[in-house]
């Protein structure tokens, strides 16, 4: 698979326009990009036509918002992602974090996790996070190592011009 290393500056610049500052979280959601992506731009389709296709995927609507989120994928987007859906209390309890208030102790595996199952909705079952978390975790090693990477790059010239410059000199 081929991996779009060089869209990761953009996809952070896009996590950090929307509030989203924390190192490790973004880590842990570029994780699940790379994964689903290879970091390559693509767009989901939230476009539900049927209500039972819907109450399918996204177990915990409730049954008086359905009608309103067909068709309508802004809606039902904003809905499911964008907190009402009550991921904060459920990630909380379910993995002890506060994904908005990430902490020192908190391990970067739990976080990803978290992001996992945030991300395959939080009514899946274990099964399936730990499914997409093991798909998950090595792009997280990677991009914890992709700064280091770029430094490296800095880094070893810098080194071998203050090597040049020592025995020009010596």
């Amino acid at each position: 698979m081929s991996i779009a290393f060089n869209n990761i500056p953009a996809i952070r610049d896009a996590l950090k326009k929307y509030g989203i500052y924390n190192i490790r979280l973004q880590n842990s959601i570029l994780a699940v990009i790379g994964k689903e992506s290879g970091f390559k731009p693509q767009s989901e389709n939230l476009k539900y036509t049927t209500a039972s296709r819907l109450k399918k995927v996204y177990t915990r609507i409730p049954d008086a918002m359905i009608n309103s989120l067909l068709n309508n994928p802004v809606a039902l987007g904003n809905y499911v992602y964008g907190g009402q859906y009550g991921y904060q209390s459920l990630i909380k309890k379910k993995y002890g974090i506060d994904i908005n208030n990430i902490q020192p102790g908190d391990k970067d595996e739990t976080i990803l996790k978290a992001v996992v199952n945030i991300n395959a909705g939080m009514g899946a079952k274990d099964a399936l996070v730990l499914s997409e978390y093991g798909k998950s975790l090595p792009y997280l090693k990677l991009i914890q190592k992709e700064p280091i990477i770029q430094k490296n790059k800095i880094i070893i010239p810098l080194v071998i011009g203050a090597a040049l410059l020592y025995f020009a000199f010596k």
